[in-house]
C-alpha cells in the first residue's frame, strides 16, 4: 500500500524506471504502509477513527524524488 497526495499547484513526473520528481510550489505527501502493524480499518465503523500502527510518511517538496519500486525517497535532482 503506497499512497501519493499532491498538494494544490503541485504535480510528479513518472520516468520509467518507477521513480518521480516532484515540480511545482507545494509539496506532495507518501504514506507506507507496507510496515503496518496494527489497524482498524476493516473492523472500524464510518464514525470511529481510523487506527493505525507503524506508518511511513514522506513529505517532498519541489526537485525531491522518490523510488515507488524499492519505496525510498532520493533527494533532490541536482
Amino acid at each position: 500500500m503506497l499512497g501519493v497526495g499532491i498538494d494544490e499547484d503541485t504535480a510528479i513526473i513518472i520516468s520509467p524506471d518507477g521513480t518521480f520528481e516532484v515540480i511545482g510550489s507545494q509539496t506532495v505527501t507518501i504514506i507506507d504502509g507496507k510496515q503496518i502493524q496494527e489497524t482498524n480499518v476493516s473492523s472500524a465503523s464510518p464514525d470511529e477513527p481510523l487506527a493505525l500502527t507503524n506508518v511511513i510518511m514522506h513529505i517532498l517538496p519541489a526537485a525531491y524524488r522518490f523510488d515507488m519500486k524499492n519505496r525510498r525517497p532520493l533527494g533532490q535532482d541536482v
